[in-house]
């Protein structure tokens, strides 16, 4: 009977032993882990965009009405072409479309015309060719400023007439 119970207890911890295997080889076939920065992991199914924002990623200090260059970077790792969508969100909760479905550049000329404030920008990127859609996103790390920026106008004076 010790015998019986000694196997029985044996065969449980190998099959254990298996599953977990098994488990962990099944979550490495579907699931990478992605290093995005040395503070920040992202997981994702296999075949997900990788994206980074580049600029406005936090700090920046913008004019309201000038002409300023948003900068990304969005790969697939399957070799699909991209189309990304950028956002901006005043709270990081509500976000409004800057452009949709742009080709990825890798840049992209806003004229921005909001309020001034703190905002955030979020990149979605998807392979329009990809039947399941899956998406890569990244938001800037921290927010950046939209201000007025007044330029001083030039004042001629002539001299006094004769």
């Amino acid at each position: 009977m010790k015998m019986r119970k000694f196997l029985m207890s044996l065969l449980a911890v190998a099959l254990a032993s298996i599953l977990v295997t098994s488990l962990s080889q099944i979550r490495a076939a579907f699931f990478d882990v992605v290093e995005v920065s040395p503070n920040k992991m992202a997981a994702g199914v296999r075949g997900r965009p990788y994206v980074e924002v580049l600029s406005p990623n936090g700090g920046e200090r913008w004019c309201v009405g000038e002409e300023q260059i948003v900068q990304w970077k969005a790969v697939d790792p399957d070799g699909l072409r991209l189309q990304v969508t950028l956002l901006v969100s005043p709270d990081g909760l509500q976000w409004f479309p800057i452009v949709e479905q742009a080709e990825n550049t890798g840049f992209y000329q806003w004229t921005p015309d909001l309020s001034p404030g703190k905002y955030l920008l979020k990149v979605v990127a998807v392979a329009p060719r990809d039947p399941w859609q899956v998406t890569g996103e990244d938001t800037s790390n921290r927010f950046w400023k939209l201000k007025r920026c007044f330029v001083p106008t030039p004042t001629v004076t002539s001299p006094p007439g004769p």
